[in-house]
């Protein structure tokens, strides 16, 4: 939660608060990038909510309030918003007036029926327990609920990977994976299910450093919606239940423009305003004991429920209403919360709740190999007739089985490689697996049939790898503008996904992660990145810390350093002024870099002027500027006070070494 405060804190200090969804307009540099894809997504819902009739409408997640304010004017509705960080709920007051609550989206803060609609937006694959979320949901809504998620599987096997795959160490990390199943069997009768709009069939998808302007954002999108889906899973779902009294939503129809326009026309123009202070009565009307789901009784600054005396502070308007951990209760819970969930949906839960081991390093290729050949596996909704037994094998192989098998019973290398995704990823993961292989054949003889062909099959990768069709990280399409540079860094070996095969470009880069990607450059390759021998120099990165020798190496290098109190801080994320100030060290060697050329300087927000608070960056991004490795905005400015993704750091990182080469 302090992560998520600090989020949407991001670019207030400096005047300009640098928000989640494109609320400024496409095009813009103070929001989060891909903003056609987001255009196409917020589409796809408010199209829906137009056959749609409601009054009232609570968005779950809600972030700065973008949904619940379109709603709001596109459809006239009263709104309301719900997330779990109370800053995101004071940008959806001061932004747009939207009333909101901090509450957690597993203990929804109403009563049963409170809206007539439920938003919950890309939220069910980042939280703890997803079917709960889903049935607050729909416990809150009296006519329809609504989810859209990308984090879709075609195979129980490849989501079971994906599973035990996840990153459950960063903030806000992508935790679940679904299959399009689930949501019916979780969520009973009248379900709908359509496929989420996407760019990687688009002709002319926008390539480049620059987001497209709104005519050609508004032209894209609307090839998207043309464009037929194929199976559910291949670019994530949205998923509208319908109550009993709501007729079901037709996803037959395309839907027209009219929402299209109104959206590219909703826009923010100026930093957040002051908010009410006081809550306002339509939300106040709704609100309930999250733990019990009695009244609340207001009282001067808190609601204290009248059954369970529980008290919850109101800050500036906004009801924070968190609960005390009670997972030890969710049988219990769900009985009472939830009574028309039926058993099919309670085993749903039970996958994503039930406590998952950390994959060891080998269990970790082969599960890599096994979600290689998964999701290449046929394109139709179910797996072909000979997958079933070629993932029988594999499910024995990385539960440790490795139980003996007739040859007969394994597909034979040709059927896999037909069935290949060709990707260079995946060429290189299976390299490593080729050792791993002949070392276990030699231990597990009664294997050797089944070790002999995936012997074969990574030999044929290997040798046909060059003339491979190479397809990439799934969340870096064809199009995307760093696209290039991420696949060429990947190849060398010096950056790579996330455990979940990922590579999530917009996702803020931390200290570790440019410790890891430039130890690995400018040592020549991870393999010549030497063990730190001596003490470790940081408290919290001990040597037992996998990214330890890598940050050793770059602080010896006098690229990076640590904090006055003997600390690293390597989940810290980096803004582009600290950035530059990395990557200039790195290609300079040091700290050896001139203070910058005498006159105007490149960006005006960089300067070396004493009341500029990035004056210390500014010899450094003048550096890196006149080597062409920074460009800035197209507004002109450097922007140092946004955040740093990891697509724009794989492009700093490989403009700076095509340099040092």
């Amino acid at each position: 939660m302090e992560w998520l405060d600090r989020r949407y804190r991001q670019g207030l200090a400096h005047g300009h608060y640098y928000a989640h969804e494109p609320i400024y307009g496409v095009g813009s540099p103070y929001s989060e990038p891909n903003h056609v894809l987001r255009l196409a997504r917020t589409y796809s819902v408010m199209r829906r909510l137009a056959q749609m009739e409601f009054q009232s409408l609570l968005d779950v997640g809600g972030a700065e309030g973008y949904h619940a304010s379109l709603a709001r004017r596109l459809f006239s509705a009263e709104v309301a918003t719900s997330d779990l960080s109370l800053e995101a709920n004071l940008r959806a007051a001061e932004l747009y007036g939207v009333p909101g609550v901090a509450s957690d989206a597993h203990w929804l803060p109403f009563a049963d029926g409170s809206f007539d609609v439920v938003l919950c937006c890309e939220v069910v694959e980042h939280v703890a327990d997803p079917v709960a979320v889903m049935c607050e949901a729909v416990r809150v809504a009296r006519r329809y609920t609504v989810f859209t998620t990308d984090h879709v599987c075609r195979f129980a096997r490849e989501r079971r990977i994906r599973l035990l795959l996840a990153d459950t160490q960063s903030p806000h990390s992508e935790l679940n994976w679904f299959l399009p199943e689930d949501f019916r069997t979780v969520l009973g009768d009248n379900v709908t299910l359509e496929r989420q709009l996407t760019l990687e069939h688009v002709p002319g998808s926008p390539v480049g450093g620059e987001e497209p302007g709104p005519a050609e954002a508004r032209s894209l999108v609307l090839q998207m919606a043309r464009i037929g889906g194929r199976h559910t899973a291949d670019h994530g779902v949205l998923v509208v239940k319908a109550r009993e009294s709501a007729p079901p939503v037709d996803i037959s129809q395309r839907g027209d423009v009219g929402p299209l326009d109104a959206i590219l026309h909703h826009q923010v123009q100026s930093a957040p305003h002051g908010a009410e202070e006081t809550m306002a009565p339509f939300l106040r009307d709704r609100l309930a004991c999250p733990a019990c789901l009695a009244a609340l009784l207001t009282s001067e600054g808190y609601l204290e429920c009248s059954t369970c005396g529980a008290r919850y502070p109101v800050e500036r308007g906004v009801a924070v209403c968190h609960v005390p951990d009670q997972h030890g209760e969710a049988e219990q819970i769900a009985a009472s919360r939830w009574p028309w969930m039926e058993e099919p949906g309670k085993a749903v839960r039970r996958i994503f709740v039930t406590p998952r081991p950390a994959p060891s390093r080998l269990l970790c290729y082969l599960l890599d190999l096994e979600l290689a050949l998964t999701a290449g596996a046929g394109t139709d909704a179910t797996a072909p007739a000979d997958y079933s037994d070629s993932t029988e094998v594999r499910n024995a192989l990385c539960a440790g089985g490795l139980e003996k098998r007739s040859p007969g019973s394994m597909p034979p290398p040709e059927v896999w490689w037909n069935r290949l995704p060709a990707t260079g990823d995946e060429i290189e993961a299976m390299r490593a697996l080729g050792a791993v292989m002949v070392a276990l054949n030699a231990r597990r003889r009664g294997a050797i049939h089944i070790w002999r062909g995936l012997l074969s099959l990574a030999s044929r990768a290997l040798r046909r790898g060059l003339r491979l069709r190479r397809r990439g990280f799934p969340d870096v399409p064809t199009g995307f503008w760093a696209r290039p540079e991420i696949e060429a860094l990947t190849r060398s070996g010096l950056i790579s996904g996330l455990s979940d095969a990922l590579y999530h470009p917009d996702r803020a880069v931390s200290r570790a992660d440019i410790a890891v990607w430039l130890g690995r450059a400018l040592a020549g390759g991870d393999a010549n990145v030497p063990e730190h021998a001596g003490k470790p120099t940081f408290a919290d990165v001990p040597a037992t810390d996998s990214r330890h020798k890598y940050i050793e190496y770059v602080v010896a290098k006098g690229v990076m350093s640590g904090y006055d109190e003997g600390v690293y801080r390597p989940e810290q994320t980096l803004d582009r002024g600290h950035i530059a100030i990395i990557i200039a060290r790195a290609l300079a060697g040091g700290d050896a870099i001139p203070a910058g050329l005498h006159g105007r300087p490149t960006f005006p927000d960089v300067t070396s002027e004493p009341g500029d608070p990035y004056r210390n960056c500014h010899r450094y991004v003048e550096y890196l500027a006149a080597r062409r490795i920074v460009k800035g905005y197209p507004d002109g400015l450097y922007h140092p006070e946004l955040t740093c993704s990891r697509d724009q750091a794989a492009v700093m990182l490989y403009r700076a070494l095509t340099q040092m080469r």
